[in-house]
C-alpha cells in the first residue's frame, strides 16, 4: 500500500452488489490505510480481498448504518478520513495529498458526488457531501439512517468547506439492488422518525418523500415534503430540497399549485437555478414563452445550485438548451441559434445538443451551416461526416417532403452505422407518408434500443401496433407526434435528483450550529468547472 501515509479511506460495504474492485483500485496509490467496513450480508465479495493489502471489518446488521460506521471509526490509524461507499471511486487521486498538505484540520470537507446518467447522451447528476476530516476523538455518526456526525463536529468547533476532489458512481444498480435499498430505507425511516430530535425531522421527511414518489405516492410524498417544510428553517438546504420534492411530485393537472409552489420557493431561493428552470417549464406548459425564455437565461447567467442537493451535472446547458427551445416558440430563431452555439460549445457538452443545434439549421434552411456542423462533430460519438451529410440531405428532404428521397438517403446513413436520432424520427416520418407502417414499425425499435430512456418512442411504438393494420388516423397521430417531438420542444424542468434512496448527510440542520466557509450556492458555471 503506498500513497499518503496519514489519510485513511473507509469503504462502507452494506449489500453484496455493490462492486468494490473499482473503488479499491482508486485508492490503491492514494491512502496509507484503507478500511473496508462491512455488514454480514456483504462479506462475500471481500473474503477475495484479503491479503491485498486492505482491512477488512465485518459488523453484525443492527438495523442501524450509524453503528457500522462507527465500529470503522474506532479502527482508524491516519489522520485524516475519506469516506467512500462502495462502487464509488476516487477520480484524480494525486490531488489528495497535495490537498491534505493545505487542508485546515478544523475543517469537514464536502466532496463532489457525481451518479453518471443512465445513458451517454445525458448529463449525470452530482451533489457535495460531507466525505473527508481529520480523525479525532469523539465524532460519532448519529441516526439509524440519513447518519451524520454534525452534532459532535459542532460542539468540536469544526467549520465546513468544499475541497476541489470528485467521487464518481460506477458499476450498475439493479433493479433489485434499488428494491432492497428502498424497503431497507423506508424500515429504517419507520424507527428513526418517531424518536428523532427536531432539527433532524426534515431530512428525514424529504427522505420519507423520496421514498414515497419513488413508490408512485405523490399525494403521500406531497404530505411528507410539507411536514419537513414546515419544520426546516428558512433558507436551508433541507428547505429547498422540500421545496424541489413538492415540485416533484406535483402533476400537470395541479397547475396552479404547482405555479404556487414555484413562487414560494423563489421568493425565498430567488437565484436557485433549478427553481429558475422548473419556473420557465411551467410558464412554457402555459403557452407562455417569451416570460419562459427568460427565466431559462436567467437560471444560464446568474442561476446558482446549492452544492449540497442533486442538480444535473449539466446544469446551464440544460438551461441554455431550455432558453433556445422556448426563443424558438417565440419566433426568434436566430438568437435561439446563438444560444444553441454557445451551448455546443461548453465543456462536455452532451450530444443532444450538437443534434437540436442541427436540427433548427435544417428547420431554418441552413443547410449549408448543418454540413459544416457536421464535421465539428466530436469523432467519438462514432459517427463519421460523410455518414452524417447523408443523414443531412434526407432531413432536409424530409422537411420539403420529398418522401421517397428522404427514405432512401436515411435508410442509407443507418445502413452505415448512423444512430443520430434525427435520423430515426425523420426515417420513421417519411416511411409513414408512404404509408408503410410495418417499416416505420421496425425503425421504432431500432430507435428505443439506441435511445433507451426516451419516453416518447414506446408510446409511439404503441400507438403505431395498434394500427398497423391499416388504421390511417393511427398513422396520422404518430406522424403529428413525431413533428411535435422536433424543434420547439421543451424538455421537462429538473427534478430533485437524488441517487434512489440513498441516505444523505445534509449539513443545513438549524442544530447543531456549525461554521462554514463553504458557500452555501455557487453559480452554475462554478459548480461545473469544480467538478
Amino acid at each position: 500500500m503506498s500513497g499518503s501515509e496519514n489519510l485513511s479511506a473507509l469503504v462502507l460495504h452494506w449489500h453484496p452488489q455493490q462492486p468494490l474492485e473499482n473503488t479499491l483500485r482508486s485508492l490503491q496509490d492514494v491512502a496509507g490505510e484503507v478500511i473496508v467496513v462491512q455488514t454480514l450480508q456483504a462479506a462475500q465479495q471481500t473474503a477475495s480481498l484479503l491479503g491485498n493489502g486492505w482491512r477488512v471489518i465485518s459488523c453484525p446488521w443492527e438495523e442501524d448504518f450509524s453503528a457500522v460506521r462507527n465500529a470503522a471509526l474506532e479502527q482508524v490509524e491516519g489522520e485524516w478520513i475519506l469516506w467512500l461507499e462502495a462502487g464509488e471511486v476516487l477520480v484524480h487521486g494525486e490531488m489528495m495529498e497535495t490537498f491534505l498538505h493545505s487542508a485546515d484540520a478544523r475543517c469537514a470537507y464536502l466532496v463532489w458526488t457525481h451518479e453518471p446518467p443512465g445513458h451517454p447522451d445525458l448529463g449525470g447528476q452530482r451533489r457535495a457531501g460531507l466525505r473527508l476530516w481529520a480523525a479525532r476523538a469523539g465524532l460519532r455518526y448519529q441516526g439509524r439512517v440519513c447518519e451524520t456526525p454534525l452534532e459532535d463536529m459542532a460542539a468540536a468547533e469544526m467549520e465546513l468547506a468544499l475541497a476541489p476532489l470528485q467521487l464518481i458512481h460506477t458499476g450498475p444498480r439493479s433493479p433489485q439492488f434499488r428494491k432492497d435499498e428502498a424497503l431497507l430505507i423506508l424500515g429504517l425511516l419507520r424507527q428513526e422518525l418517531p424518536h428523532a430530535p427536531r432539527w433532524r425531522m426534515p431530512q428525514l421527511l424529504n427522505t420519507l418523500g423520496d421514498m414515497q414518489l419513488l413508490a408512485n405516492q405523490p399525494q403521500g410524498a406531497q404530505h411528507s415534503y410539507r411536514q419537513a417544510l414546515h419544520l426546516a428553517t428558512p433558507g436551508t438546504t433541507d428547505r429547498l430540497e422540500s421545496y424541489l420534492g413538492l415540485i416533484a411530485s406535483t402533476g400537470p393537472d395541479q397547475m396552479a399549485q404547482l405555479l404556487g409552489t414555484i413562487v414560494q420557493a423563489l421568493e425565498e431561493f430567488p437565484r436557485d437555478a433549478q427553481l429558475l428552470c422548473a419556473a420557465g417549464g411551467a410558464l412554457g406548459s402555459q403557452g407562455q414563452w417569451q416570460q419562459a425564455a427568460e427565466s431559462f437565461r436567467l437560471a444560464a447567467r446568474v442561476g446558482q445550485v446549492n452544492p449540497q442537493v442533486w442538480h444535473p451535472a449539466n446544469m446551464t446547458e440544460f438551461a441554455l438548451h431550455s432558453q433556445a427551445m422556448a426563443l424558438l416558440r417565440c419566433g426568434q430563431a436566430e438568437q435561439a441559434l446563438q444560444v444553441l452555439e454557445e451551448a455546443c460549445h461548453m465543456p462536455g457538452a452532451t450530444p443532444l445538443m450538437w443534434w437540436d443545434w442541427m436540427e433548427t439549421l435544417l428547420h431554418q434552411g441552413e443547410t449549408a451551416r448543418a454540413l459544416e456542423l457536421a464535421d465539428q462533430l466530436p469523432s467519438v460519438w462514432g459517427h463519421s461526416a460523410p455518414t452524417l451529410h447523408t443523414m443531412i440531405q434526407g432531413v432536409q428532404a424530409a422537411l420539403d417532403q420529398k418522401w421517397s428521397q428522404a427514405q432512401r438517403l436515411l435508410q442509407q446513413a443507418l445502413d452505415q452505422g448512423c444512430r443520430c436520432p434525427l435520423g430515426f424520427r425523420y426515417l420513421v416520418l417519411a416511411l409513414l407518408n408512404q404509408g408503410r407502417s410495418e417499416a416505420a414499425l421496425q425503425v421504432l425499435q431500432q430507435w428505443m434500443q439506441v435511445q433507451p430512456y426516451r419516453e416518447d418512442v414506446p408510446m409511439m411504438l404503441q400507438q403505431l401496433q395498434s394500427g398497423s393494420r391499416g388504421d390511417r388516423d393511427s398513422l396520422v397521430q404518430v406522424a403529428r407526434f413525431l413533428r411535435e417531438q422536433g424543434i420547439g420542444k421543451i424538455p421537462p424542468a429538473p427534478r430533485p435528483i437524488r441517487s434512489s434512496c440513498q441516505h444523505q448527510q445534509s449539513l443545513s440542520a438549524p442544530a447543531p450550529k456549525m461554521t462554514t466557509s463553504a458557500p452555501e450556492s455557487v453559480t452554475t458555471s462554478e459548480a461545473e468547472s469544480e467538478s
